[in-house]
């Protein structure tokens, strides 16, 4: 018998926190879901989603650990150098989702970022293959399944430094502290 954890992290934590045997704990990483494979993209995609060309792309619930609102942040401070920046937020319109348009708006933003709402699995792959990367500066892990659909569609990857993040993206991502605008940026 033993018990399965998703990363490095995970097992220390299980170890220390559950008092199980070292022994008996393993890593299993997550794998990309199935999903993520469909080839083609759904008949209607461009009529229900207006991308632009090029896009940052961002698949997360609105909750604070997510930290849209540096992105936002950052994506404001790059305007100057690449004033086409344009970044793509998909997820169910709640949490402090009125929150973050507001700040879209008062960062002048509201030309250079979409909501496209929820995004069912089925669309999800359209959306890593047409972006330019996945820009993900959660303050949470150790794993996280975006990096792993992103890497799966070879969708370049940003994603926070902190925790599991660097295990899991395996020196395959660029990193950055989720707290500096800067490094976002």
């Amino acid at each position: 018998q033993g018990l399965l954890v998703d990363s490095e992290v995970g097992y220390g934590h299980v170890v220390d926190s559950y008092s199980i045997s070292a022994e008996k704990a393993f890593v299993l990483p997550y794998l990309p879901p199935r999903y993520i494979y469909a080839s083609a993209a759904p008949a209607d995609f461009d009529e229900r989603y207006s991308l632009p060309k090029r896009f940052l792309f961002y698949p997360a619930q609105f909750w604070a650990h997510k930290n849209h609102k540096r992105l936002l942040q950052a994506v404001s401070a790059a305007r100057s150098s690449c004033p086409d920046i344009f970044l793509v937020l998909a997820g169910p319109k709640r949490y402090e989702y009125e929150e973050l348009e507001k700040c879209v708006a008062d960062l002048g933003l509201r030309n250079h970022v979409a909501f496209p709402g929820y995004v069912p699995d089925a669309d999800l792959p359209e959306f890593y293959r047409r972006a330019r990367a996945l820009v993900m500066p959660t303050f949470f892990g150790p794993t996280n399944i975006p990096p792993l659909e992103a890497f799966a569609l070879g969708c370049p990857v940003a994603v926070s430094d902190i925790y599991g993040m660097p295990e899991q993206a395996g020196g395959a991502a660029l990193l950055f502290d989720p707290r500096s605008v800067e490094q976002i940026r």
